[in-house]
């Protein structure tokens, strides 16, 4: 017998169930008997979990990101145009430059921060939602 039925059936769950963006190779390994699984999974979306648990987690994740960069974009706008900053006479004309450049500079770094996150977001729901079905054992 090239596995053990069991030994697949929790193989299929933790590569479902895995938080891990990347499936090591550990995850092909035999627990009973220590030998790599030859099988072909073939991995298809279903929505069956759309409103699952750990989905449903995911949403929040994913809006309390949203809120939070809401925040910090109207902050940093609100920085950068307010009449106050500008008013403010007793800052040299540098120092002012510098500033708005270090609020800029933040900008940018939280917006591809935010992009990276929603990617691996998007991903591990994505994953959470396939179903795996056994093509071949080879």
């Amino acid at each position: 017998m090239l596995c053990h039925p069991a030994c697949l059936e929790k193989h299929i769950a933790d590569r479902r169930q895995s938080e891990r963006d990347h499936i090591s190779d550990e995850a092909d390994v035999c627990r009973v008997c220590g030998k790599k699984f030859r099988v072909k999974l073939l991995w298809k979306w279903t929505s069956n979990r759309i409103f699952s648990t750990t989905s449903c987690g995911m949403y929040f994740n994913f809006a309390a990101l949203l809120f939070s960069a809401f925040a910090f974009f109207y902050s940093a706008f609100y920085l950068l145009n307010s009449d106050v900053t500008r008013i403010q006479s007793y800052k040299p004309e540098r120092q002012q430059q510098r500033e708005t450049t270090l609020v800029v500079g933040l900008v940018v770094v939280i917006a591809v921060l935010m992009v990276f996150v929603v990617h691996r977001l998007y991903h591990r729901w994505k994953r959470h939602q396939m179903d795996a079905e056994l093509l071949d054992i080879v």
